[in-house]
């Protein structure tokens, strides 16, 4: 239950479930990302977090998904840009609720 509440808390599907027309699509969409926030920074695409071992985050380990939403750095090593670069969000999240929303994100089924 932690889980769900953790990414509640963190608006992961606010982003993450949107259509890359903007329209949240929790149905469709959940968690596939596609959608692009453009900023000063420039653009950033919203990533794919389900569990689809190629498009998503099915084949990054547990260590490599806590780095991400802790450091902003992808499993390349690339360095986020914001939203999620804005590491203020996630650097201070308990270890338990950083575990119970890496175990929640392995739940999202495959989308590509």
């Amino acid at each position: 239950m932690m889980s769900k509440a953790a990414a509640t808390i963190a608006h992961c599907m606010e982003c993450h479930g949107r259509r890359p027309d903007g329209t949240q699509d929790y149905q469709n969409s959940w968690g596939k990302g596609g959608y692009v926030f453009t900023g000063p920074w420039g653009s950033a695409a919203v990533s794919n977090i389900t569990s689809h071992p190629k498009a998503g985050l099915g084949a990054w380990t547990d260590a490599e998904i806590r780095r991400a939403l802790t450091h902003g750095v992808s499993r390349d090593g690339r360095a986020f840009k914001p939203p999620m670069a804005r590491q203020e969000f996630f650097s201070r999240i308990t270890d338990a609720d950083l575990d119970a929303l890496v175990a929640w994100i392995r739940t999202i089924p495959p989308l590509e």
